[in-house]
């Protein structure tokens, strides 16, 4: 991603967004998942919650998103890389 990046010359910002497994496992089943093809099988997920996750760059924006909402964590996001200008 960062070469891709480089080669386009725009600014890579790496994101890791983490939750507890509990709040992960809630939000699978939300209805609207499926209309961005996002994951919404449980048994999947706990499959995959089982693999170890690789550690955030050291340059990544960490967000905890567990109590947070898809707009605050846009909103964060927005306010770690500043507003684009149109």
């Amino acid at each position: 991603m960062r070469v891709l990046a480089a080669a386009g010359q725009a600014r890579f910002v790496p994101v890791w967004l983490t939750t507890d497994a509990e709040t992960l496992a809630g939000r699978v089943t939300e209805p609207d998942r499926s209309q961005r093809a996002k994951l919404v099988d449980a048994e999947i997920l706990r499959q995959l919650a089982a693999v170890p996750n690789l550690p955030p760059p050291p340059d990544a924006l960490v967000i905890d998103s567990t109590s947070l909402t898809a707009d605050e964590v846009a909103d964060r996001i927005i306010e770690h890389v500043g507003r684009p200008h149109r």
